[in-house]
């Protein structure tokens, strides 16, 4: 059994019929789905960018949108991810 702590975690992955969990350099998969993952760490900062990705705020370091591409969240370790323009309005407002 391994035990995390949310402000561990860096982002949130759906994958089938689990999430993957990114921790830095690993990665830990866990049976369930990304809404389950989403209630339990909402409080914790966690916030939807995609409908397939949760990011911990606290490990974003830019948030870039314009109208010619998709929004992007690069985290502090460097990681872009990929957000979704329908999840833009909540992006905002954690800025």
């Amino acid at each position: 059994m391994l035990v995390l702590r949310p402000d561990d975690i860096d982002y949130v992955e759906a994958y089938g019929d689990y999430v993957r969990l990114r921790v830095g350099t690993e990665t830990h998969l866990l049976r369930g789905t990304l809404t389950d993952m989403e209630r339990k760490l909402e409080a914790q900062g966690f916030v939807r960018i995609h409908r397939s990705r949760l990011v911990n705020w606290q490990r974003v370091r830019e948030f870039i949108a314009d109208r010619e591409h998709d929004p992007v969240v690069t985290l502090k370790s460097g990681v872009k991810l990929e957000a979704s323009p329908a999840y833009l309005k909540a992006l905002q407002r954690r800025l």
